[in-house]
């Protein structure tokens, strides 16, 4: 999957749960989500009944980068690690601005 965000009025809401190999919800612990560039954006995770919200605001410039989460699926001592990813593409908003260049050309 991969995600176009616009950096101008948007946010970006992903809703993380974990599940066993039939399918059933399954607990997951010490959930890290972060931006390969982390210039492009901010990454928070709350917890949201038997999941996880994660929410990613752009920070203004556009670009394309990796959104990493991690998990544990080993609860208590010990650690098996899950991690999922996903791409987002920020983008320009809407204009807002016009600009205009011009320059003085020479005649022979």
């Amino acid at each position: 999957m991969s995600l176009r965000l616009p950096v101008v009025g948007a946010t970006a809401v992903y809703l993380l749960s974990a599940t066993d190999a039939k399918g059933n919800n399954a607990p997951v612990e010490n959930v890290v989500a972060n931006l390969a560039d982390s210039t492009l954006g901010t990454v928070a995770v709350e917890p949201d009944g038997g999941s996880y919200r994660i929410t990613v605001t752009p920070t203004g410039p556009v670009g394309t980068t990796l959104l990493q989460i991690s998990a544990d699926a080993q609860i208590g001592d010990g650690e098996t690690l899950l991690i999922a990813s996903d791409e987002i593409e920020f983008v320009a908003g809407q204009a807002t601005f016009l600009q205009l260049a011009g320059s003085v050309v020479q005649n022979a």
